[in-house]
C-alpha cells in the first residue's frame, strides 16, 4: 500500500505481477506474496537509500562495485525466508548473511570477529 501512496505510476505498473502472483495458487500466503513482491520491488530502493546514508557519514570502500555489494546485502535483512533469498545462490545466501551479521555484532555468521563498515548505533541503556 505504501508503494501505491508514494509512487502511484510504477505501483499501477507493477500491480499486475502481483496478482499473477495472488492467482497462482488456490489459496495464497499472503504473507510469502507480500514478502516476495517487497524483495522484488524494495530491496534495490533500500540499497540506494542505504548507500545515500553511508555516503553522508562518509563510508569509504576499497571500490564502486564493494560498495554496491555492501548496500546490496544489507538491504536483503528481515528477508531471509522469502522465495527471492532462498533462489540466490548459496554463495550470496552466505555473503549477505555474513555481511548482516557483521554489521549487527562485528562477527561473521560463523563466529568470527570482522571490522564493521559502519558504527554501532549505541545501546538503549545510552544516555543522549
Amino acid at each position: 500500500m505504501a508503494y501505491f501512496a508514494n509512487d502511484p505510476i510504477n505501483a499501477n505498473k507493477e500491480y499486475s505481477s502481483l496478482v499473477e502472483a495472488w492467482n497462482i495458487e488456490k489459496r495464497p500466503d499472503l504473507n510469502e506474496v507480500h514478502h516476495n513482491e517487497m524483495t522484488r520491488n524494495f530491496v534495490s530502493q533500500m540499497a540506494i537509500s542505504l548507500k545515500e546514508y553511508g555516503d553522508s557519514k562518509g563510508y569509504t570502500f576499497p571500490s564502486n562495485y564493494a560498495k554496491d555489494q555492501f548496500y546490496g546485502d544489507l538491504a536483503w535483512g528481515g528477508f531471509y525466508n522469502t522465495k527471492a533469498f532462498k533462489e540466490l545462490s548459496t554463495s550470496e545466501q552466505s555473503r549477505i548473511k555474513d555481511t548482516i551479521s557483521v554489521e549487527q555484532t562485528g562477527k561473521n555468521i560463523s563466529g568470527v570477529i570482522q571490522t564493521k563498515n559502519g558504527t554501532s548505533g549505541g545501546s538503549l541503556d545510552e544516555e543522549y
